[in-house]
This record gives structure tokens, sequence and C-alpha cells, in this order.
């Protein structure tokens, strides 16, 4: 019985050996970001195509603001993935562009509180404003968070939760040979059928197919992505995003930007009220007193965006980016513009 058990102390031991390998040198680890790290020295240097996610998009921010400490730059921008399209590629020069996914108030605030902590400034900021700045909503804040990543890491650790993508990331890790990515061509980048990152920190998008397309944008308006919560406007909320806008503005110019929702929303879901409430919070941060530019709107009429200009329900193509820079809230939106780029 004894060398059963020893066995099995053993075995458990190796495995958690194992785990705790898988969890050091994977997207897993939050804590001393090492793919995070490695990422961002690679895409840093070269255009990449992304294959697969090797790291934490929040954790590669963080350490994307460690690299360029000290460092100014003509465009700052910050906000979900609706402005990570903003860069060279679409007519932003000298930029450094943190987006991450569903960017909420919190992900914003941390990451631009980050930016001044590393010295980093600019001549022009750009955040996007979304509807679920200011309502209750799903939060990725917590991979900034050390209790929640703690949490993680033992859930990780111990629950044994990697799959293949993970032991291939592993691999190429330690062999210096990256299964995960590759250099983009330019003839990848004209082609708009892979995902890459640029040096800058911004993104071009992949191309769907047509009918996968429509069928994304479908699912988009029937379920109100990161909206379902959306049936009253948050005061706080609203005047804090206010405040911060506000505070960039002090060190720049700043500009908030409106990416328009899909067409197929005003017209399927008009009388839901959290449609409404688009329109309500777009007049709102508009009417608010500021010092920044807001530019662009959620209606695509108002700015003259078609449904083709829509890679799916939520990201514009590339050339239909300046057309939320043709509609401000003053009339000095072609001046922003052009100061801005």
């Amino acid at each position: 019985m004894k060398i059963f058990i020893l066995k099995i102390v053993k075995y458990y031991c190796l495995i958690t050996i194992l785990s705790i390998t898988l969890y050091s040198f994977t997207k897993h680890n939050l804590i001393f970001d090492i793919t995070a790290k490695k990422f961002v020295q690679a895409f840093s240097q070269k255009n990449l195509v992304i294959k697969h996610e090797i790291a934490e998009e929040r954790r590669v921010v963080i350490q994307n603001i460690i690299k360029n400490k000290g460092k100014h730059f003509q465009n700052l921008i910050i906000g979900s993935s609706r402005v990570m399209q903003f860069g060279k590629q679409t007519g932003f020069k000298n930029s450094l562009n943190l987006g991450v996914s569903g960017a909420n108030l919190m992900d914003i605030t941390y990451i631009y509180n980050l930016t001044k902590q590393n010295s980093i400034s600019y001549d022009t900021i750009i955040f996007d404003f979304n509807p679920w700045l200011v309502t209750n909503s799903d939060s990725r804040y917590k991979q900034f968070e050390r209790l929640h990543i703690a949490k993680y890491a033992l859930y990780d650790i111990f629950k044994f939760n990697y799959n293949s993508e993970d032991l291939i990331t592993l691999i190429g890790l330690v062999t210096n040979y990256h299964f995960s990515y590759i250099t983009a061509s330019t003839e990848d980048i004209d082609s708009h059928s892979y995902f890459i990152k640029f040096t800058d920190g911004s993104i071009q998008q992949k191309k769907l197919e047509e009918d996968q397309r429509k069928k994304v944008i479908d699912n988009f308006v029937k379920n109100l992505y990161q909206m379902h919560g959306f049936y009253s406007i948050d005061t706080n909320k609203l005047n804090k995003t206010i405040r911060i806008f506000n505070t960039a503005s002090s060190f720049g110019k700043c500009f908030v930007t409106l990416t328009p929702f899909h067409h197929n929303i005003y017209i399927e879901k008009k009388s839901d009220k959290r449609i409404q409430n688009i329109s309500l919070i777009e007049r709102k941060i508009s009417e608010s007193k500021r010092n920044f530019e807001v530019l662009g709107s959620f209606d695509p009429n108002k700015i003259n965006v078609t449904e083709t200009d829509f890679l799916d329900g939520f990201h514009l193509k590339e050339f239909a980016i300046n057309k939320i820079f043709s509609y401000s809230t003053s009339s000095k939106s072609n001046q922003t513009h052009q100061g801005s780029n």
C-alpha cells in the first residue's frame, strides 16, 4: 500500500511539474508574461501573420507599453477591437495602438494610466467610445488584476487546463521556432487572407467569405453583442468616461471616435430599448461639456457607411475607416482628421 501511495505521489508530482511548465511558457502565464514579452519583441521587429493566439492580448498591451517607455508618438490609440485597425496601414503615422478586444471602462482607464506611468507622450490620443463603457458588461479587465491572475494560475495548474495549441506554443518557444506566427509578406497583406499584427500594435482583420460574413452579421444583430444589458445608462460611468477623456486632452489633442453599428440592427431591432439607448448615449457624449472632439457616429447612415463597408457586424473594412473622421459634432472635423494623421 505504501509503495502504491508513493507511486501516486510521484506521478502527481510529475504531472504538476509538467503543468507548471506549460503554465509558465504559454499564454496562461499572466504573472511573468513570458509569451507576451516574446510576442511583443517579435511583432515590434516584423509584421506578423497570426495563426494561433500565443499570448493574452491585454498582457501583450502591458508589455508593449513597457517596451515603449519614455517614447513620444504622433498618435496614441486606446480602445476596443473597433480601433485596433487604426495604424500605419490605415493612414495613422507614428502610432502606438493599444486596443484590446471588448475594452470596457476599467480596461481603458488602466491602459491609459499605465502609459502615463511609463512616460509615453503623444501629439494626439484617440479613444473609441462604445455603449458598454457606461453599462454593466462582461469584463476581461480581470487579466490586469493580481488576485484574479493568482486564481487563474492555481486553476490552470491543478486542473491541467491546457490544449494541443499550448503544447505547440511550448515547443515553439523552447526551440525558438515560432509555430504560432510567420512574418507577413506584401502579398499576405494585400490578400487580406490572414489576421496580421503590425509593428505599431495595430492589426488587419482577416477578410471573411461573403456567406460567412453574412452569418456573422446575422449573429451580431440577433444577439446584440456586448449590449445584452444596455437597458439603462449608468450616469456615474458616463461621467468617469468623460473625465478620463478630458484628462487625456491636457497632454495633447484628444479625439473620441464613434464607430458605426451595422444597418440591420437599426432595421430589425429598431423598437428594442437597447437600440434606442445607442442614439441616446451618442447624443449625451456629443453634448457633454468636454475638451475632446467627438468623431463619427453609431448610425452608419450619418457618416455614409454602406453595408459593403463592414467586415462583419462590428468592424469596418480598412478603406471605410476614414468615414468615421469625416463626421464631427463640431465644424472642425476636416481639420481634426488631418491633424491626427
